[in-house]
């Protein structure tokens, strides 16, 4: 219809470059994304011309301009479109446990920009899942590049890292630096990471920060509130034992199902030790043992000696003082 509009081959920038998903941004699919109401538009500019100043040159710019500025309008809603629903699938996938299936997704998801799940990402790397195998170097790049762009979910798992030595050396002042900034911005990955600061530890001591128990459990409680496995694993162990908190082996077991729900590995060997030893729950030595097997498969180092120890002589242990259904 207008055969001096020329269009470049490619997506102008900033969307050069970018993976595309389930889309085609070509020359021919973007005209055919505008639709007959970007042709009516076309014709309207055209029309501002007709009469005794029409300027061909002056208008074909226009039209040009118009029509790459609908093209990235259009790219911009389906990549967030796109970005969004991967995101929301991935963390639907992990809060169940399916933490590989969840990768493919979140990589689609920090192709189109998503800094959370570059942060998730890399949390389910550091200490691997079920399914999914540990890679601490490259979840080390992930945070400290999103943190270099200013994300402050990022910035939290970060501090984790440099805590605790995964993919590079510890660094407390560092660590206490970004769990401050990310925690005051409600990261979950932030206010873990200030709660194990606050604990009673030489570590903390090193970085500057007063030991708070109370303080302590109180990030991590923050934390499992939003759904992070490791803070319900934490706050799971601390209520088993009766560490900083009333003991209470029942609601100790449930937090620690909660976060065995979603692979992490640490939480799996802990629910077997319930059922091996009866704490929260009534002794299973069946139960104990595929739990042991669950851990072992999620690469946690010590369940393959266990399994084999409760294997080989199947006796269980009872510990009952103090295992109550409530405070």
């Amino acid at each position: 219809m207008f055969s001096f509009l020329i269009l470049p081959p490619r997506v102008p920038r900033p969307f050069a470059g970018a993976p595309v998903y389930d889309m085609s941004l070509t020359h021919a699919e973007r005209l055919r994304a505008m639709g007959c109401g970007f042709k009516g538009r076309l014709v309207q500019l055209l029309a501002l011309g007709v009469g005794h100043h029409f300027e061909p040159q002056r208008n074909r710019r226009a039209c040009h301009k118009m029509m790459q500025m609908n093209a990235r309008r259009v790219a911009s809603k389906l990549m967030a479109a796109v970005r969004d629903e991967a995101a929301k699938q991935a963390e639907e996938l992990c809060a169940s446990g399916q933490c590989a299936d969840a990768l493919i997704l979140l990589q689609r998801a920090i192709d189109f920009g998503d800094m959370p799940s570059r942060a998730l990402k890399a949390w389910l790397l550091s200490d691997g899942r079920e399914g999914v195998a540990p890679d601490k170097e490259q979840a080390f790049d992930m945070v400290r590049d999103g943190t270099r762009l200013g994300c402050h979910h990022c910035q939290g798992v970060l501090a984790c890292f440099y805590f605790f030595g995964c993919g590079c050396e510890v660094d407390i002042a560092r660590s206490l630096q970004l769990a401050r900034k990310s925690a005051g911005r409600g990261s979950k990955y932030g206010q873990y990471t200030l709660g194990y600061l606050h604990m009673r530890s030489p570590w903390s001591c090193k970085g500057g920060l007063e030991f708070d128990e109370a303080q302590s459990v109180a990030f991590f409680r923050l934390a499992a509130a939003q759904g992070l496995d490791l803070a319900q694993c934490q706050l799971g162990i601390m209520l088993q034992a009766g560490y900083c908190v009333v003991r209470d082996c029942t609601e100790g077991l449930r937090m620690l199902h909660l976060a065995a729900a979603q692979g992490y590995p640490e939480a799996l060997n802990e629910v077997a030790e319930c059922y091996q030893h009866g704490c929260g729950v009534a002794a299973d030595v069946a139960e104990a043992i595929r739990w042991f097997r669950r851990a072992q498969s999620a690469g946690y180092p010590i369940a393959a000696g266990k399994l084999q120890v409760l294997s080989a002589s199947p006796t269980v242990t009872v510990f009952t003082a103090g295992c109550s259904a409530g405070p």
